[in-house]
């Protein structure tokens, strides 16, 4: 964490030597100085990213998904696994605990966290009030995807639709688990090429000025 500001500290030094001297200095000098500031004033970019995907894999902080993000391809898949993930958790833990069907409806639409599904989750309570179904009242909508609709109405046939949803709940975590994982394993060698580049084009810039001294003199 200390070489960023042990460069810096080099290239201000061969700054003023050369201002003194008189001797050149190749272009790229001053704005990595200024680069370079920045970079030593914000050391723990690389560690609070790595934060921010820690707490993507846990599920437990994501951030609320605005409504255009479950159509962007691959990562809008991702966030509806969570959702679904989320709702049949909450649903399996809710009625367990005596709670009626509409109720735990209404209180996962309200923990959900994304308002396509809060509005679904809504509209399905009131249609469960009037006697319909929870797998019905779920079943036309494209955000809800056929596996959950499929497994609840099977529990709800053979009356286990609290382990039937706790069943859903772990799936769709491992889901998201999984999406994740291969996430960060495509990330991983960008990042490794664009530090190595950094790396080396800091290194180039600190002994390009090095060398036009040493042959000054």
């Amino acid at each position: 964490l200390n070489m960023p500001v042990s460069i810096i500290n080099v290239l201000k030094l061969i700054r003023v030597h050369n201002n003194d001297a008189h001797f050149p200095i190749i272009s790229t000098g001053a704005p990595l100085i200024q680069y370079g500031t920045f970079i030593s004033s914000n050391n723990q970019l690389t560690q609070t990213l790595i934060e921010k995907t820690a707490i993507v894999k846990t599920g437990q902080r994501i951030a609320i998904a605005k409504p255009f993000q479950l159509g962007v391809p691959f990562i809008g898949d991702l966030y509806k696994k969570f959702y679904l993930a989320r709702i049949t958790d909450n649903m399996e833990t809710l009625l367990s605990s005596g709670v009626s069907a509409v109720k735990a409806l209404e209180i996962s639409a309200d923990v959900v966290g994304n308002k396509i599904y809060e509005k679904i989750l809504f509209d399905a309570a009131e249609k469960v009030k009037g006697g319909s179904p929870i797998s019905d009242a779920l079943d036309k909508y494209d955000e809800i995807s056929l596996l959950v609709v499929q497994m609840i109405r099977t529990g709800e046939k053979t009356g286990k639709l609290a382990f039937m949803l706790k069943t859903l709940g772990k799936f769709y975590k491992r889901e998201v688990d999984n999406v994740v994982e291969t996430l960060v394993g495509l990330i991983e060698p960008v990042m490794i090429v664009v530090l190595g580049g950094s790396v080396g084009l800091l290194l180039v810039s600190i002994l390009g000025p090095i060398y036009n001294i040493t042959a000054g003199i």
